[in-house]
């Protein structure tokens, strides 16, 4: 975006927002909280504002802050760890092409299921048909039926995803987030799956 700001600059007076933390980019260091809000071609007052927001609001603790410098302030070309550093970044992004790819693929292989290959985010956001026994189950447990597909997948398989109902999904459509993030994403992706076909088997025959 910044490379076409130039052209568009004078017509359009654009404000470009980037943001960027640990958890969530390639480091996928979850557990480590930090990052930032980059502004381009903002206003005098919009960050002045921005800064104000800032000044009162609560700081990532010095692990964040040590670990969010060692992203941004990579060892530069020419010292003795850029090599070794480059190749580090280049495999980790590379790690998490494939698991993308692999859960993607996996899931949007299942019947009754489509998924979008995630490429920008360390989530997938399957959908997947609810079969009328599956609706009936959750209607008399007062829960959505996304909620039990997730409840029924964990007791069975042990693998912890999010509802899609708390995440504003369109009417009458049921999905699920789950993460790219584990080495081991295909066995992850195989568990979902023998829970899919159980759940599918066992609501479309009740």
């Amino acid at each position: 975006f910044e490379d076409v700001l130039p052209s568009i600059k004078e017509r359009y007076h654009p404000t470009i927002f980037s943001f960027h933390s640990i958890s969530k980019g390639v480091a996928g260091e979850c557990g480590i909280r930090g990052g930032y809000c980059h502004v381009t071609n903002g206003t005098d007052d919009l960050n002045a504002l921005l800064y104000k927001v800032a000044s009162v609001s609560l700081c990532p603790n010095t692990t964040g802050q040590m670990a969010l410098s060692a992203v941004l302030r990579a060892p530069p070309r020419g010292s003795e760890s850029h090599e070794r550093d480059l190749a580090e970044r280049t495999a980790q992004f590379q790690s998490l092409q494939q698991r993308a790819s692999q859960l993607g693929e996996a899931l949007d292989a299942l019947d009754g299921m489509s998924c979008v290959k995630p490429a920008g985010a360390m989530y997938a956001f399957p959908r997947f048909d609810a079969p009328r026994g599956a609706l009936a189950e959750a209607a008399k447990r007062g829960i959505p039926v996304d909620t039990l597909y997730a409840f029924e997948l964990l007791e069975d398989q042990g693998v912890c995803v999010v509802p899609g109902s708390g995440f504003g999904q369109r009417a009458d459509t049921w999905h699920f987030r789950t993460t790219i993030l584990p080495l081991d994403v295909d066995v992850a992706a195989a568990k979902i799956g023998e829970h899919h076909r159980k759940f599918m088997k066992r609501y479309t025959s009740s």
